[in-house]
């Protein structure tokens, strides 16, 4: 019954990443669309405008208040340790990202944010482990 659970709690933690890509998948695509369309009308200023407001769509206004309102929950993590003057525990950064306003789907949200940041520690080294269960941007 624990293994059937604890499954779920993973696999719901992966459903939530891939919305999430999902999401920024479309908005590039979009930016990316919205390029070719300034270029096929040949305007260079247009299109280094079009390429700047595309960049801009994919990163969002303000790359911080995008990562707290509705970006990845990785960007809302990173967000959060790049504000701390010291390394965070996995609850003390849970903690922070609810009282942004963070909004989880999973029944252990606690559990999804460790295991966000084990895999993106692991995959892309970012944020870095500094001890057990706390965690650092470099």
């Amino acid at each position: 019954m624990k293994k059937n659970r604890e499954r779920r709690v993973a696999y719901t933690s992966v459903i939530q990443d891939l919305y999430a890509k999902r999401v920024q998948l479309n908005q590039a695509i979009e930016a990316l669309e919205a390029v070719l369309n300034e270029e096929s009308r040949g305007r260079s200023s247009a299109t280094s405008q079009a390429f700047a407001a595309a960049e801009q769509k994919v990163n969002g206004g303000s790359r911080a208040e995008a990562e707290e309102t509705g970006g990845t929950l990785i960007a809302a993590i990173k967000s959060v340790l790049r504000r701390s003057d010291r390394p965070l525990g996995n609850a003390e950064i849970f903690r922070q990202l609810k009282a942004a306003g963070v909004k989880f789907r999973s029944s252990n949200p606690q559990l999804s944010v460790s295991q966000v940041l084990s895999r993106n520690s692991k995959t892309s080294g970012a944020p870095v482990r500094v001890g057990r269960g706390r965690w650092a941007l470099q």
